[in-house]
């Protein structure tokens, strides 16, 4: 990034200072860099007026700003947090696979600028809920949404190049390598922490009980990939945009990929996604 290209050109954020390497992945923190604005205006013909960041309600690393036009179009430009996952490119390919599908109830994808790492999708009027606050119209459409994912197989045309996603679990020992990853997280916090029962309870003995238990008399077969299905990673309320006549949109790509098909219905029946606060977003 080059110091002209760190300069703000709209934006209500403050602007990351140059030298800072990181001044990108500050959250809440994001400007509307020439590069950006001269590809709205090159490839869509989008003259920029204004240029919100759009603040994160659930923490993640990727920077958002809801952009308006002179002609009064509204989009976001998406500059994603770098690192080996390929964030950019599986949000936007999926999306344009999914909607050429016909699966709607997503942003469209309007332009992709893979030097800068960032894209640009429709803005999506809405907000975010509690799973508890959903009406059964809302969750008729959520499941009808869920239903279509699961037309889409890797025998499909043009959908042998998608990756698995982030992170597929295929088998009972991807799940409890997956479960271990986080323990092993876990820990590490807790060893940091002066709360004594954190601090001073064996976790790793407990869970790795609860694993054996869990898993006797298991047999182990993984999921064939005949039998995978697309998934979006993190289908869950907090990345559903839902307007008040219960129309909605699925956020949040960037994991999307090949897993077990009972995913999206763990995740929607989570009880961690069911005490979110109602906001507005992108």
């Amino acid at each position: 990034m080059t110091p002209a290209e760190c300069a703000p050109v709209v934006s209500a954020a403050p602007m990351p200072p140059c030298n800072d390497p990181h001044a990108r992945l500050v959250l809440g923190i994001f400007v509307l860099t020439p590069s950006a604005e001269r590809r709205l205006k090159a490839d869509l013909a989008l003259q920029v007026v204004r240029a919100e960041a759009i603040e994160p309600w659930q923490a993640h690393n990727n920077q958002l700003q809801h952009v308006w036009s002179a002609d009064g179009r509204e989009v976001v430009v998406k500059t994603y947090y770098q690192d080996d996952r390929h964030r950019l490119d599986r949000e936007f390919t999926a999306l344009v696979f999914l909607r050429a599908h016909g699966i709607l109830e997503l942003p469209t994808p309007l332009l992709r600028d893979n030097e800068h790492n960032f894209a640009v999708y429709s803005y999506e009027p809405g907000a975010t809920g509690p799973g508890s606050a959903l009406t059964s119209s809302a969750v008729t459409r959520i499941a009808n949404f869920a239903a279509k994912l699961h037309d889409i197989a890797p025998d499909l045309p043009g959908a042998a190049h998608f990756r698995t996603s982030v992170p597929a679990t295929f088998s009972f020992a991807d799940m409890v390598r997956g479960t271990r990853a986080r323990l092993a997280q876990f820990i590490a916090h807790a060893a940091l922490m002066e709360d004594r029962l954190l601090a001073h309870t064996n976790w790793q003995t407990k869970i790795e009980s609860l694993i054996r238990e869990a898993l006797r008399g298991a047999e182990d077969t993984p999921i064939p990939r005949t039998g995978w299905r697309f998934s979006t990673a993190d289908l869950a309320p907090h990345n559903i945009l839902v307007t008040d006549d219960d129309q909605i949109c699925v956020l949040d790509l960037e994991y999307s990929g090949w897993d077990d098909p009972a995913d999206a219905r763990r995740r929607l029946s989570d009880g961690r996604n069911l005490d979110f606060s109602r906001r507005r977003v992108r």
